[in-house]
């Protein structure tokens, strides 16, 4: 009993682009057969190659014999339906003689023509309804030179894309890179497989292209040069086996005779051993592929960018000269041989605007009076190189103020000398320390301390509110009103040899001719 499945349209049969190829129908119907007839019995049912038993002669030994092992193969297939049936069956005299087995054929392409019914559609399946299952014998060659590849053109072109290793439709190459060996030559297998079946079989045995050797010579000529080493030690190993067929070693040696190698095939190597050293070798590869990246994995290092050309990169830049276009120094230094007014080509626009204006940034914004900004009438630009001129007698103007503190201490190019022969002008001030609170605080509080206790001492006639006088007289010091202290340097040390100190110095003055309404104190701090 046949049991109707549904199928898949995509995997039905009917001749065109819009379902299966004609052999993977080929496949599915042997694929049936095979579960219900077994292989040997489903392959000869469905490409017609049973033997015909109307042409044996039943009395000639070897016919007889034939026909007794068919009558045999059709008990297996019975055997799967019912064992015990076939059993029965296999007991009696109908079931040997020649009109049953015919009978029992046609029942077996029967329930083939059934299933080839439920996977065609389209033109296939008119064509099968047409035809009929009494011509199910036939079937299959109707159907491969109606719709497969038994058109002359269509065998042609699959022999050449054959004999040229089936390239890759991508690449154009028959062994792309790093392809996977082991399923390309099961491609070429198959292809080689399909040729050969679709030769007639009276034709096989000589049919050049089907042949064994024929696969061997194309891998040999189109094999990637990693496979060198594979190809090399096939080669080798069926060379060996050839000289020491006569047990004769003498006879191995690596000297070819150029005419057995190009029209013999008894040079080539064994297509399996050859399969199987190119296949270990693309395992190999492949192996040594993931260990590398794997390595790569766990010591990335550093990510490299390109640098591109054309393009300003960032950093330092090296020192320019804009008067001579040359590097290491800038314009105005003793090394620089352009002239004073001479200006680089390669100058910027805002460098040349600077010098038309006479060292200022932009035009109209009133004149300079002189060259650029920081630059000497001689056109030194650093402050601390000395140049020749006049500039070392010129006194320093920090040094000659405040503590006497010139940052760049002997380079500097002006004179250290101290004006006024070391005396500096200026009012009485009060010298503090802006950064130590807390030593200010100490000192003023040592210093009313001690203001306290020396007007407590000099007062000899004791009234009331003597505090309040006391206190009064502190204000008036602080105020600045007729009180006067100075802090100055110890005795002994050499005036010239005085150096400003970070010490605390504090110093409160009054002044008479002041209004004493008007006076305001002025404090100034120094370090």
């Amino acid at each position: 009993m046949i049991m109707s499945t549904k199928v898949d349209k995509s995997e039905m049969f009917s001749g065109k682009s819009d379902g299966i190829t004609f052999e993977k129908l080929d496949e599915k119907v042997l694929s049936w057969g095979r579960a219900k007839f077994g292989d040997k019995y489903a392959t000869q049912l469905w490409k017609d190659e049973l033997p015909d038993l109307s042409k044996l002669d039943l009395k000639d030994e070897l016919d007889n014999f034939e026909y007794e092992m068919h009558c045999t193969l059709v008990y297996d297939v019975l055997c799967y339906d019912s064992a015990k049936y076939a059993d029965g069956l296999f007991e009696t005299n109908r079931f040997w003689t020649v009109q049953y087995q015919l009978q029992a054929r046609q029942r077996f392409r029967e329930r083939m023509y059934c299933y080839l019914e439920t996977i065609v559609k389209g033109e296939a399946a008119r064509q099968i309804k047409k035809l009929g299952v009494r011509k199910m014998a036939g079937m299959r060659e109707f159907l491969f030179r109606r719709f497969g590849a038994g058109q002359p053109e269509v065998l042609e072109e699959r022999i050449r894309k054959y004999l040229l290793g089936m390239p890759d439709e991508k690449s154009g190459e028959a062994f792309p890179p790093r392809c996977d060996m082991e399923q390309k030559l099961d491609e070429l297998e198959a292809e080689r497989e399909y040729l050969l079946e679709m030769c007639p079989k009276e034709q096989r045995d000589n049919y050049e292209d089907g042949k064994e050797s024929t696969l061997v010579r194309i891998i040999l000529r189109l094999r990637p040069k990693e496979y060198d080493d594979a190809v090399k030690t096939a080669i080798n190993l069926h060379r060996i086996r050839l000289y020491t067929k006569g047990g004769d070693l003498s006879k191995i040696t690596n000297l070819e005779d150029n005419s057995r190698v190009i029209y013999n095939t008894d040079w080539l190597p064994n297509y399996d051993e050859l399969r199987e050293e190119m296949i270990k070798s693309y395992l190999l590869q492949k192996r040594r592929r993931e260990e590398a990246k794997q390595s790569t994995r766990k010591s990335p290092g550093h990510p490299v960018l390109p640098i591109l050309r054309g393009f300003e990169q960032p950093g330092p830049k090296p020192k320019v000269c804009y008067g001579c276009g040359q590097e290491g120094h800038y314009k105005g230094d003793q090394e620089c041989k352009a002239g004073p007014n001479e200006i680089w080509a390669g100058a910027p626009e805002s460098f040349r605007q600077k010098a038309k204006n006479g060292g200022k940034g932009k035009a109209n914004k009133g004149k300079g009076k002189g060259g650029a900004k920081g630059a000497s009438p001689n056109g030194v630009r650093q402050r601390n190189q000395k140049g020749p001129s006049n500039d070392s007698k010129t006194p320093c103007k920090y040094f000659n103020s405040g503590n006497g503190y010139c940052k760049w201490g002997d380079n500097c190019r002006h004179s250290h000398d101290k004006k006024n022969n070391g005396k500096r002008k200026g009012q009485p001030t009060l010298l503090l320390s802006k950064k130590d609170k807390k030593t200010k605080k100490e000192i003023v509080t040592m210093v009313i301390n001690d203001l306290k206790s020396s007007i407590k001492k000099n007062k000899t006639a004791e009234k009331k509110g003597e505090k309040e006088d006391g206190d009064d007289e502190l204000y008036n010091l602080v105020r600045g009103r007729q009180s006067t202290m100075m802090i100055q340097k110890a005795d002994g040390q050499a005036e010239d040899d005085y150096v400003p100190q970070r010490r605390v110095i504090m110093m409160i003055s009054s002044s008479n001719s002041q209004d004493e309404d008007d006076f305001t104190p002025k404090k100034t701090f120094e370090i």
